[in-house]
């Protein structure tokens, strides 16, 4: 056998090393991506879940908050009424 032979068997031994190696990669990095979806995918739904709990929590505290402001608004302003009502007298 002549080196050039030796050469072209080093390099087709090579050639093949790498691409068995590169295709055991993408299989490999195939099946991580598709764990890190499915994971992905439920954090998704729990912080979906989460911030429409917060949303509900977030409306009641806006409807209790302007309905006891009102409260207090129309109980100062009888309060107000009640005394320019004495001042006036």
């Amino acid at each position: 056998m002549t080196p050039q032979d030796i050469l072209n068997i080093t390099n087709v031994v090579v050639s093949l090393t790498l691409s068995i190696g590169a295709i055991a990669l993408s299989i490999f990095f195939y099946r991580e991506s598709n764990k890190q979806n499915k994971e992905t995918a439920l954090i998704q739904t729990e912080i979906k879940n989460a911030v429409r709990n917060l949303e509900i929590l977030h409306d009641r505290t806006y409807t209790d908050t302007f309905g006891a402001l009102k409260t207090q608004l129309d109980a100062m302003q009888k309060y107000i009424f009640s005394l320019q009502l004495v001042v006036q007298k």
